[in-house]
């Protein structure tokens, strides 16, 4: 369906099934800026970013949805607030391709104080050894420590469990916007599949902008 409204959707979806990082980069522009740098299949990159490759002056937005690309998916409790370790590497060359980065999550930070030596959470996480960073939780210093790696191009946006995500839409509209930019969605369940279908819907006119990078978990 994201095909049929002027966007492409590539399933980058690993054997372990995580994110292949490998075919993220070779089929993107993300390649060219990712060092060690890698080699693009030109046949499978759309017109505009043929063209932005042509000219060889373009900016590249990501998008990146927490749960089912960083981390497992929120179902996953277990292993809900580790990043592995090629995911992360993955991450920190995306963060270096990129002009701007947007993590997309529902999840909350905990409020200052609450991990605090002699705490009842911290206590509690140390008795159990379950860490407070599992899905519905997360780290509170993710984006310092990536803003580290990324030289402060990293945001995170708030995802709504239920209803549209305006904060989604208006972060895609804003990036489309210009003319040298190629926005990378990187997608993971049927939610995120819907609300990228309903963009699509509402303002087609932006479609050739954006490419969908898709780890194909379902029934989320």
């Amino acid at each position: 369906m994201i095909r049929k409204l002027g966007s492409e959707s590539r399933i980058v979806r690993g054997d372990n099934g995580y994110i292949d990082w490998e075919l993220v980069f070779s089929q993107s522009l993300l390649g060219i800026k990712a060092p060690p740098f890698y080699k693009v299949d030109d046949k499978v990159l759309t017109p505009k970013e043929r063209k932005l490759l042509e000219e060889n002056n373009f900016g590249i937005a990501s998008i990146v949805d927490f749960d089912g690309i960083l981390v497992s998916p929120s179902h996953n409790w277990r292993k809900s607030g580790e990043i592995g370790v090629k995911t992360l590497l993955g991450f920190k060359e995306l963060l270096q391709a990129s002009d701007s980065v947007l993590i997309r999550t529902s999840r909350f930070f905990l409020p200052d104080g609450l991990l605090e030596k002699g705490s009842v959470i911290q206590r509690l996480t140390r008795i159990f050894r379950q860490g407070v960073y599992r899905f519905p939780f997360i780290d509170p210093t993710l984006p310092l420590e990536f803003n580290k790696e990324a030289g402060n191009k990293l945001a995170i946006i708030h995802k709504p469990l239920l209803g549209k995500d305006e904060n989604y839409f208006n972060s895609l509209k804003i990036l489309c916007s210009f003319e040298n930019v190629i926005v990378y969605c990187f997608i993971s369940s049927e939610g995120d599949r819907r609300e990228s279908i309903k963009f699509l819907e509402r303002f087609p006119n932006l479609a050739s902008s954006i490419v969908f990078f898709d780890t194909a978990h379902y029934g989320l």
